[in-house]
């Protein structure tokens, strides 16, 4: 021991095998506490060189638990902490706009040291359950995009210097170690840096591991690129010092970058910026460490492109699906946020996937001669009672309704008890349901038969005709005014109907000539909060030439009666019969009650 600090004190090199065995006797426990503490503090004054960071990194892989995600080829995107900037989540946020942009992320992290929230603090905000069952973290890239390594639970051997570590109070060369210790082996990274000489140190470091990387810092001493100054970029092929505007983007104010003053502040930074609801300058940072992790991964395209391509990924939502897709469906935090915009999201990103698998035109071709429609409209004005029936398995707000119910057996007993029309609910993450129980449904009733579902795109509802479906939802909370014409547009040309469904009153600029009927949805798909007095508000509002439809939260023969004083014709019903053992049974009693 006293040798090797003599050697240390004399700026003498350690081999990597030299610095490989002193790690391993350090964490091994084969040293007390105050040699550890004199060793750390030598490093801390003499430096740490690039064999030595490449032996002592080599000690704590051998040691840690492994997990091979080698056949996914993920980044790693980290900063090495220490900044004292207390920054929002940047890094963390960047790792999924970079898995929205079709790119699989193993993030290595841990709790908040030199900030108010790390990124496993942040994970764990959100309900996320740490792991290093490898099986679990596999799912998660392929599922998500992304896996989060939580460095404790891979690391047993760093307990030994922990009190250590904790009494010196100070940066010690496990702090450059962090970055480089991903028990994955990322085959590439995306590592912020706070100062130059450690650029230098952790570039030469990487090179000599043979990763592709990216190593960047911004000049006034952030780990990140923070775009409050000139920012430097080294990689395996350049390195150079950019200006924000030669990129498209504006100078940011430090003060726009604080990560709030506690770990539910950081949280709701973290979330407004995936929700692409944050301040530009929070925004462009997220965009720009993403562009250069994209770039990293791959080389050959200009980071003009990769900037492009981390704004699709963050304005189309589909990193913000990617995000909610690794959170547990019943997070509170996601529950009272805004629920239809993450259900949105994912399905953008659910209908690029089939697009891949099935295109468009293909669907456009399978078309042939159209099928006769039946209309939802006129079958809700001639009867008496103008029940939509729904079938749906479970929804976010209440979780699993029946789980295994079929259409074949729900769908035949609605018309048989007396529903007007049927709604097929056809979300498979968020209602359990799909295209093949409407496709089920539609030979075994006469009823019209309505798509339900999040429709923001032409080939939902191609796929709608296709299935049988002789009407669809459009949910103006979902879409743009423009979006909901030019779909209206096409469901006619299809021959379906359209139920516009709104929740307030200025949704009512939504309405246009190829609208049907119009809903009102009792439910806020912001926060699943359902008030059935939504409807009576809105019907002082809504247009006499058109159909009107309650949606949500009708229960009792009373509410139902008062909707049908107040002008509704029409009456969407699922979970009050859903959640019964005979959803028919249930239809029936119903109207007997109503006495229709």
């Amino acid at each position: 021991m006293k040798q090797i600090l003599k050697r240390i004190f004399h700026h003498e090199e350690l081999t990597r095998e030299e610095a490989c065995t002193l790690m391993q006797r350090m964490t091994g426990g084969e040293m007390n506490e105050a040699q550890t503490a004199a060793l750390l503090a030598a490093f801390q004054m003499r430096g740490v060189k690039v064999d030595e960071l490449v032996g002592f990194r080599d000690a704590l892989l051998q040691a840690c638990v492994p997990v091979d995600l080698h056949e996914f080829h993920p980044i790693d995107i980290v900063g090495t902490g220490g900044d004292g900037k207390n920054t929002f989540n940047i890094s963390t946020c960047a790792c999924f706009v970079v898995a929205g942009a079709g790119y699989r992320v193993a993030k290595h992290g841990n709790y908040g040291a030199t900030s108010v929230s790390g990124a496993s603090n942040v994970m764990e905000r959100y309900g996320v359950k740490f792991t290093n069952d490898a099986d679990k973290l596999k799912r998660s890239i392929e599922q998500c995009g992304m896996a989060y390594l939580h460095a404790p639970l891979f690391h047993p051997a760093l307990k030994t210097v922990a009190p250590v570590r904790k009494a010196l109070g100070v940066r010690t060369l496990f702090n450059l170690l962090g970055p480089l210790v991903n028990p994955c082996h990322p085959a590439c990274q995306l590592l912020g840096v706070a100062d130059l000489p450690q650029m230098r140190l952790y570039t030469n470091t990487l090179q000599q591991l043979g990763i592709q990387f990216a190593v960047v810092n911004n000049l006034d001493g952030y780990d990140e690129i923070s775009l409050t100054d000139e920012f430097k970029v080294m990689t395996n092929r350049y390195e150079t010092i950019y200006r924000p505007s030669e990129l498209g983007f504006s100078m940011a104010r430090q003060e726009e970058l604080y990560g709030g003053n506690t770990p539910e502040e950081a949280a709701a930074i973290f979330d407004r910026v995936l929700h692409n609801e944050g301040s530009k300058a929070q925004t462009d940072c997220v965009l720009i460490n993403a562009s250069f992790a994209i770039q990293a991964l791959e080389p050959q395209k200009k980071i003009e492109e990769c900037v492009a391509l981390a704004k699709e990924s963050l304005e189309s939502g589909k990193a913000l699906a990617l995000y909610a897709s690794s959170l547990p469906l019943t997070n509170k935090r996601t529950m009272t946020t805004d629920i239809l915009h993450t259900i949105v999201a994912h399905k953008r990103t659910e209908i690029a996937l089939q697009k891949e698998a099935v295109s468009q035109d293909f669907l456009i071709q399978q078309l042939g001669t159209p099928r006769p429609s039946k209309s939802l409209k006129q079958a809700l004005a001639a009867s008496p009672s103008g029940i939509i029936a729904e079938f749906k398995r479970r929804s976010p707000s209440k979780g699993d309704i029946a789980p295994q119910a079929a259409p074949t057996v729900i769908v035949p007993g609605y018309e048989r008890a007396g529903a007007s029309g049927i709604s097929v609910l056809t979300d498979p993450k968020f209602f359990g349901g799909n295209l093949k129980d409407l496709q089920a449904a539609r030979p075994l009733t006469h009823l019209p038969v309505l798509r339900k579902d999040f429709i923001v795109s032409p080939y939902q509802l191609y796929q709608a005709k296709l299935a049988g479906a002789d009407a669809v939802l459009l949910i103006a909370a979902a879409l743009t005014v423009n979006e909901c014409k030019a779909l209206g547009k096409l469901a006619h040309q299809l021959e379906m109907e359209v139920l516009l469904e709104i929740h307030m009153e200025k949704e009512l600029d939504y309405l246009h000539e190829h609208v049907d009927l119009i809903g009102v949805n009792n439910r806020n798909l912001g926060t699943f909060h359902t008030d059935v007095e939504n409807s009576f508000h809105l019907a002082r509002k809504l247009p006499k030439e058109l159909l009107w439809v309650s949606e949500s939260g009708i229960s009792q023969p009373d509410t139902f009666i008062q909707l049908r004083e107040a002008g509704f014709r029409g009456f969407l019903m699922g979970e009050t019969f859903m959640k019964t053992p005979s959803p028919e049974k249930a239809l029936s009693d119903f109207l007997q009650t109503l006495a229709l």
